[in-house]
């Protein structure tokens, strides 16, 4: 091949000139070059590295557009746009070369010639890739590994399973190749178990996950084929979607983690109500819902009666029994729209949405009456406890202090205690 490709050496000098004007001409490459005598310089750069690779063996030509891909990968010059530019200078051969001169070997030769330089190019990138990628997981690894998350362990061990991946492609071992059945995969059973679903509860978000796996597993399945064909180019390919895919889902999981964790922040361990983190935006976000529809809302600040001797007659594992009792039982009447926190330590408050003043009375009646038909069962202890209630209302059409608010239905709680616990007040 490099005998018939020899005889192109007489045409170069035009063939790279045309080369120079297309290049200059198409703004979207002009844009990578400096200026004329940069784009110049590079262009003369190419062609006697193209007039020496027709003069050399194959050995020879391979290492010299190998370290040509790992130069451009340090310029930062995306690989499609270096092998769009081979493509152009492939079109400048034949379309320079009188047709007298081609012939059908010399038009192989030169197809297969320049495949090959897009190759070994290829390989070029993909090898500063499999460096920058190797010493990237390895921060990561340490950073994921030093997590107590339950998923950064899936985390990691997608990672490892990469790093393998990586040494097997660098080394062009088959052999080292990690696990390719996706049955036996970590991250596919995690997702098929009945634990996915507290960090996954979505279906879609699941099947969204299954599917970035398989794509995983089938692509890293076919690198070794393209491998043993010296086909760089779509190993490059490949890869780079095998680990744009490992770096989504293992996205997705960070995040679906992060949200689950934000959930667990602002609920009580105890009682699953929620904390008072977010209470003063979910008054607020009340009191905006409420003047969109110009309806009211109300508050119900809830007690349990004589807890302290709850906690003192038979200890606070039996205390807390029964406050995650009580915490059930108000999950039970209040709707979806309806939000329920644990307020101190056996207080719990009410935010009613589109609630009026009676209808939050009602509502803690209905709460009432069930706390004290309960026989709370803790730890072989059966006992009942009552609870008393204070109501408040917030009306859009006056003004009104949340803060104020809230303090009207803790001092009507304080009338019910007055008046004999066990009621509602408002």
């Amino acid at each position: 091949m490099q005998e018939s490709l020899a005889a192109l050496d007489d045409h170069l000098d035009q063939i790279f000139e045309s080369f120079y004007r297309r290049l200059i001409s198409d703004r979207h490459f002009a844009g990578f070059f400096r200026d004329d005598a940069h784009i110049r310089s590079l262009v003369a750069r190419q062609r006697e590295h193209l007039r020496q690779a027709l003069l050399e063996d194959l050995p020879t030509v391979r290492s010299r557009y190998v370290e040509l891909g790992r130069f451009h990968h340090r310029i930062y010059v995306p690989f499609a746009d270096f092998a769009v530019g081979i493509d152009f200078l492939a079109d400048e051969f034949f379309r320079t070369v009188p047709e007298e001169e081609q012939g059908a070997r010399i038009a192989d030769d030169v197809h297969t010639f320049f495949r090959g330089v897009k190759d070994y190019t290829a390989k070029g990138y993909l090898e500063c890739m499999l460096d920058e990628d190797a010493r990237d997981l390895e921060l990561f690894i340490t950073a994921v590994r030093e997590s107590r998350e339950m998923a950064s362990g899936l985390i990691a061990g997608y990672l490892l399973w990469l790093r393998q991946l990586l040494s097997a492609l660098k080394l062009e071992r088959e052999d080292m190749l990690p696990n390719l059945d996706i049955e036996r995969s970590e991250f596919h059973r995690w997702l098929m178990s009945a634990d996915a679903a507290q960090y996954v509860p979505a279906a879609e978000d699941r099947q969204h996950l299954m599917d970035l796996n398989r794509r995983i597993f089938t692509d890293a399945g076919n690198l070794f084929f393209f491998v043993k064909h010296q086909r760089y180019t779509e190993v490059l390919m490949l890869y780079d979607k095998i680990s744009k895919y490992i770096l989504t889902a293992n996205n997705i999981v960070t995040v679906l983690v992060a949200r689950l964790r934000m959930r667990e922040l602002i609920r009580d361990p105890l009682t699953r109500l929620y904390n008072r983190k977010i209470l003063d935006d979910t008054l607020t976000q009340g009191l905006r819902l409420a003047r969109l529809v110009q309806r009211p809302f109300s508050v119900v600040m809830v007690d349990i009666d004589d807890f302290k001797r709850v906690n003192d007659t038979h200890g606070h594992r039996t205390g807390d029994c029964v406050l995650g009792g009580v915490a059930e039982i108000i999950r039970r009447f209040i709707r979806s729209s309806d939000y329920a926190f644990r307020y101190g330590g056996e207080e719990f408050l009410l935010v009613l949405n589109d609630t009026p003043l009676r209808g939050g009375a009602r509502l803690a009646d209905k709460v009432r009456k069930s706390i004290a038909e309960t026989v709370f069962s803790c730890d072989g202890i059966d006992l009942r406890v009552t609870a008393s209630f204070g109501v408040a209302e917030m009306h859009p059409e006056r003004g009104v202090d949340l803060e104020d608010l809230v303090d009207r239905a803790d001092h009507k709680l304080y009338l019910a205690k007055e008046q004999g616990k066990n009621r509602v007040v408002m």
